[in-house]
């Protein structure tokens, strides 16, 4: 999840987390005349470069003589080669096999390569890959309560397009993977407050003892895994059309229904009379392109809370490893915790119904 999204995309103590996860360790800064060096040997075009902010990347907005844009992503050093790989290869699976879905399309080097790996002083390699940015306005900037269905039927047309596709690096650790929500108790440590520490461990109790279980029988495959408002394009002149999904960062094998949940976790409204009739609404769009199973639907809100458990931990987790990013890590956070004591207040067996309605 990552604020270079917003234009596509886009000092703590070295050990790794309690996954493995790249998230862990912090990357060297890249200087945009290093990235306008890149795209001069490698890519043949003179282009100014600006710097994005992103959660673990280098990522910068590119912009060439002739005023074409596009985004620049310099892998952090601390992912695996698959993981790079994995990503890259999506990009490419769905260019193929999809073409009808809007997403950023992979511009090959001047040697006809999708990506490549370079060295960078004092961090070994890199992984560095050169995309198109797509016009649009960012669904975040008019999203409404309209808005939700077609992110929905979206997201459903974007996981059967994924549903053939198989790479090694699809099955990596990741902490934004809902399977791996009972791994991140360790991190529930950088909560001071214990009235909420003690609130998100009981989550996590009733993931493993009910959610985990259920997950591992449920049908799996890769998934974008963070379809938010800030990953998806809305056409300006007409708002209701979506014209780009964006950042696929967070991508990974997983539960379907574990990618419906993230999504829909940013479906809850805290401040409605109904906090979960939007996320409805979302979810009846999904039914109406992929119809779940009576197994998704019924833990479907469940995961929905798991969802913003996983969010607050590792929030606060990284802003107590990296106090110079504490700011940009936090940004979200009080609006988080107000979505996840409103989203325990409501009964489940009332947003299981509501969510059973939803897909008919």
């Amino acid at each position: 999840m990552s604020s270079a999204t917003s234009a596509q995309s886009g000092a703590a103590e070295h050990d790794t987390s309690p996954l493995g996860d790249a998230l862990a360790l912090p990357a060297r800064p890249v200087a945009p005349d290093v990235a306008a060096a890149i795209l001069r040997e490698h890519y043949g075009r003179d282009a100014s470069a600006s710097v994005l902010r992103g959660e673990k990347d280098g990522n910068f907005h590119v912009r060439d003589g002739q005023g074409r844009d596009y985004l620049l992503k310099i892998v952090t050093p601390h992912e695996a080669v698959t993981v790079s790989d994995f990503q890259t290869a999506l990009l490419l699976h769905l260019e193929a096999a999809a073409p009808s879905i809007p997403v950023q399309r992979i511009v090959r080097t001047r040697d006809g390569r999708p990506d490549l790996t370079l060295p960078f002083d004092g961090e070994g390699v890199r992984r560095v890959r050169l995309v198109t940015f797509l016009p649009g306005r960012l669904m975040r900037d008019v999203a409404g309560p309209q808005h939700a269905r077609q992110a929905g039927a979206a997201l459903a047309g974007l996981q059967l397009a994924l549903a053939p596709f198989r790479h090694p690096g699809a099955d990596h650790a990741l902490l934004w993977d809902l399977r791996q929500a009972a791994g991140l108790r360790p991190l529930l440590a950088a909560i001071d407050d214990p009235d909420r520490r003690r609130a998100l461990e009981g989550r996590l109790d009733i993931f493993e003892a009910e959610l985990a279980p259920a997950l591992a029988r449920l049908p799996r495959q890769v998934v974008h895994n963070d379809f938010s408002s800030d990953n998806l394009l809305v056409d300006p002149a007409d708002t209701d059309r979506i014209v780009g999904i964006l950042d696929f960062g967070d991508a990974v094998s997983t539960a379907a229904i574990a990618d419906v949940a993230a999504a829909a976790a940013y479906q809850l409204d805290a401040d409605a009379d109904d906090p979960v009739a939007t996320l409805a609404r979302f979810v009846g769009g999904f039914g109406s392109v992929r119809p779940l199973q009576p197994e998704e639907v019924e833990i479907l809100y469940d995961l929905v809370v798991t969802r913003l458990v996983v969010r607050l931990a590792i929030t606060q987790w990284r802003a107590r490893r990296m106090p110079d990013n504490q700011a940009y890590i936090l940004r979200n956070t009080p609006k988080v915790w107000h979505l996840f004591e409103r989203a325990c207040a409501v009964p489940g067996r009332t947003a299981a119904a509501a969510l059973r309605a939803a897909c008919g």
